[in-house]
């Protein structure tokens, strides 16, 4: 019973990681989400220490049971307002998604636009037909470079 219990938690949590996956792919802009994995990453990791360091504590006040029923009515608070509010994909007609879209915070704290498709192609549209600064730069050194 107990393996078979094992197993059926971790076919469970096998769905956990693409399907985090997935969201990310949705609501979170490409520049972010490197940092959005490895805080979602660290967290998964977190919540295991600090179960290590509870449990013990919970098994000593409560039993064996008590850890099963703590945890689980933590899953379950978790689990409601999620359920209640989580989307598959940001909705044009929410006003938290109107405000991400305007301006994310970045990892210094600064304020950067979030580049919608129509405005990533005309810039790519822009730059196309003007020089860029890099090869100016780059020639402006080989330049600097056959002089020499």
């Amino acid at each position: 019973p107990l393996l078979t219990a094992r197993a059926a938690v971790g076919a469970a949590e096998a769905v956990v990681l693409p399907s985090v996956q997935k969201l990310m792919s949705r609501w979170v802009p490409p520049e972010r989400k490197s940092i959005s994995v490895a805080t979602i990453f660290s967290g998964f990791q977190a919540g295991t220490i600090c179960a290590y360091v509870i449990s013990p504590n919970i098994l000593d006040s409560y039993g064996w049971r008590g850890i099963f029923y703590i945890y689980g009515a933590a899953g379950l608070a978790v689990l409601i307002p999620w359920f209640a509010l989580a989307k598959d994909e940001p909705s044009s007609g929410s006003t938290a998604i109107e405000k991400q879209n305007e301006s994310v915070i970045d990892v210094a704290g600064v304020p950067t636009p979030i580049e919608t498709p129509t405005t990533t192609m005309a810039s790519k549209a822009s730059t196309t037909t003007q020089p860029s600064s890099t090869h100016s730069a780059l020639q402006d050194a080989i330049d600097v470079l056959k002089s020499a």
